[in-house]
């Protein structure tokens, strides 16, 4: 995909997903578990991630990156997952208990954030593949 249509699709992508569409395609869907992940951990590591509500969808972004091919990145939510005492919840102040129970917690959450984004940067074909897997559904629903 050239530049031209890439930009096209970034802007419909933002006027569907940010104007509250009902009707999201999973391909969409996938692209906002994916920002929203990137977006929390951005602003701390995986333990802030974890102890939002954005967080209750972390099963749902691992099953967006196997959709889209990563290896390194679900591993690396596997890895966060497994940290949790008593394993994954989806209460939310159940999980906060968790994440605040994992022993050198702060080290260990800094460590696989890191792990994610080395991971992130090697698998630069996810980020693409994901734009183009919205381009074709963008085509077969005659939006482009």
């Amino acid at each position: 995909m050239d530049d031209e249509e890439l930009l096209k699709v970034g802007s419909l992508l933002n006027q569907r997903c940010m104007g509250g569409v009902p009707d999201l395609m999973q391909e969409e869907l996938d692209y906002m578990l994916l920002w929203e992940l990137n977006s929390e951990i951005d602003r701390g590591t995986f333990d802030q991630y974890l102890t939002v509500a954005a967080g209750d969808r972390v099963l749902d972004v691992a099953a967006a990156l196997e959709r889209l091919g990563s290896t390194q990145m679900v591993a690396v939510l596997n890895q966060v997952i497994g940290l949790l005492p008593g394993g994954w919840c989806e209460d939310l102040n159940e999980r906060r208990i968790r994440v605040a129970a994992v022993p050198n917690g702060p080290a260990m959450f800094k460590a696989l954030t890191q792990a994610y984004y080395d991971a992130l940067e090697a698998e630069q074909t996810v980020s693409e593949r994901m734009m183009g897997r919205i381009h074709d559904a963008y085509i077969r629903r005659g939006l482009i």
